[in-house]
């Protein structure tokens, strides 16, 4: 469930992000994801109007605003690591989490 919950704060904000632009041909969405060697990579890059401002708190009678904080809790609790980068036209975040090894043959419960 952590999982879906970073994908889909991350994936929420490039969505939000993008449907600002005024030119709809600027609206661009790049995801990309594997698993190697132990490792869980994540990358999520979008256009942009501007270069985000982000802050602790939500806006008041607002649903949202919390994404990247959440992720960043997330990241934490797995001993991963974060990165985000921006510039006048594009936002990214990269992440990378340790994969636990399961026991071979281990029952799913």
């Amino acid at each position: 469930m952590d999982l879906c919950a970073l994908i889909g704060n991350t994936l929420d904000n490039a969505i939000e992000a993008s449907l600002r632009l005024a030119e709809p041909s600027r609206r661009e969405i790049l995801l990309k994801g594997r698993c190697e060697k132990g490792w869980l990579s994540y990358y999520i890059e979008n256009s942009v109007a501007k270069i985000p401002a982000f802050s602790d708190s939500q806006v008041p009678g607002k649903k949202h605003g919390l994404g990247l904080q959440i992720v960043r809790s997330l990241v934490s609790r797995y001993n991963g690591t974060i990165q985000t980068q921006n510039n006048s036209d594009l936002f990214s975040v990269t992440i990378l989490l340790p994969v636990p090894r399961k026991k071979e043959k281990e029952p799913y419960t």
